[in-house]
């Protein structure tokens, strides 16, 4: 286990060494939160409406080698939706509710070549609530804190990078749970299409 450890800490050492690129990032999509209850209450109408969702931020990729670019970041990350009642709902007949989140966004993740300037990347995000504009139908505040995977792909050309990724949230983000036989968890799920340029390159 110890030499496992040690074999991991010192390819991580050496992939920190080398060229470091620094992006200037910024993107746009749709965000909506996620319910397993989500059909079943669109049948009683309420509905979970999608909206834009935006971010920025710089990253930081180690690309000297052609296999692995680690990379990491900060950035500002916008998520949410439009939770809306029909117009036969019991409660609130043709209302809507918007619930939106504000995080500052740290993602550490890697990208893998596939084929000359193509390839795909995973990372993790954590992500730390700024504010939060939350409905009072359900009378709870987001959670401060998210976490998140997200796979995407991406083109490189000269010093632009283009990505298309998927947000995908792990936190019950108003922590209500399973009451009784109702699922009311919710979980942030997000697409952004990624605009990058390359500011500077930094080498050892």
């Amino acid at each position: 286990m110890k030499k496992n450890l040690l074999f991991i800490f010192l390819v991580l050492a050496y992939s920190l060494t080398g060229q470091q690129d620094v992006y200037l990032t910024v993107g746009a999509g749709q965000s909506q939160h996620y319910s397993f209850d989500h059909k079943s209450l669109e049948r009683s109408g309420f509905t979970l409406n999608t909206v834009v969702s935006l971010k920025m931020g710089a990253l930081v990729e180690w690309s000297k080698y052609s296999f692995v670019h680690p990379y990491t970041g900060i950035q500002y990350t916008m998520l949410g939706s439009l939770d809306k009642f029909g117009e036969n709902y019991h409660v609130n007949p043709g209302t809507s509710y918007s619930f939106t989140h504000n995080y500052i966004t740290i993602p550490i993740g890697f990208g893998i070549p596939v084929y000359k300037a193509f390839g795909a990347d995973l990372s993790i995000l954590n992500s730390f609530q700024l504010s939060n504009r939350s409905s009072e139908i359900i009378a709870a505040e987001s959670r401060i804190w998210d976490v998140a995977i997200q796979p995407g792909v991406y083109v490189k050309i000269l010093g632009w990078k283009a990505s298309f990724t998927y947000y995908y949230g792990l936190r019950d983000v108003f922590g209500v749970g399973i009451k009784e036989t109702t699922d009311l968890r919710f979980f942030n799920r997000a697409w952004h299409f990624n605009v990058s340029y390359k500011l500077k390159t930094f080498k050892k």
